[in-house]
């Protein structure tokens, strides 16, 4: 479990672990939009950047997140013991999903009071007991919030001009040798 306190805008692009999936979760409210791989996140409910894709995500000022790494193989032991077999390949590239609000409060006062523990107690996390209850108590957790897999499919759509901006970002990491003005940047989206 990572908590993240970034002051500035951000940018998080890249690789994400190949043995892990990653659950983000917003711990306090931005000021400003959030996206998450085009789409944009609803701060209070979602939950999201679980769909081993890279990552990317945008927050346009200050955001405080929780980022939470479960092993590929944890995950799916205790989906089986649950009986959330519908917690599949298919759902999980769906990169996002809304959570109830009581359940989307549970998960980040959870969070909240495991990094405030974290940071005040530090050398309580040091014993491997430690951290196996605290699996055995949050996978759960999450995993129950996690709504069942609609039958119609997501109805979340890429913000509009998504493509666009790739390419663009294309177009500028192809260019950071060299500098590159709007005009070109213009050009190089043609």
């Amino acid at each position: 479990i990572t908590r993240v306190h970034v002051g500035l805008s951000l940018q998080a692009c890249g690789a994400k672990p190949a043995d892990a999936i990653l659950f983000l979760i917003m711990l306090e409210m931005p000021a400003s939009a959030v996206y998450s791989c085009n789409l944009a996140i609803s701060p209070e409910r979602s939950l999201f950047g679980f769909d081993n894709q890279n990552n990317d995500f945008i927050c346009q000022g200050t955001c405080v997140f929780a980022q939470v790494s479960i092993k590929t193989e944890t995950l799916l032991r205790y989906t089986h013991q649950l009986q959330r077999d519908d917690l599949d390949e298919r759902y999980l590239s769906s990169n996002h999903v809304l959570l109830t609000p009581d359940r989307s409060k549970e998960i980040r006062e959870y969070l909240q009071g495991l990094c405030w523990i974290l940071e005040t107690l530090p050398e309580r996390f040091q014993k491997p007991r430690i951290t196996a209850l605290i699996a055995e108590d949050f996978i759960p957790l999450l995993i129950c919030a996690l709504p069942r897999r609609s039958k119609t499919g997501s109805s979340n759509k890429p913000f509009r001009r998504h493509l666009l901006v790739a390419k663009a970002r294309q177009v500028i990491l192809e260019n950071l040798e060299n500098p590159l003005t709007l005009k070109q940047l213009a050009q190089g989206l043609e």
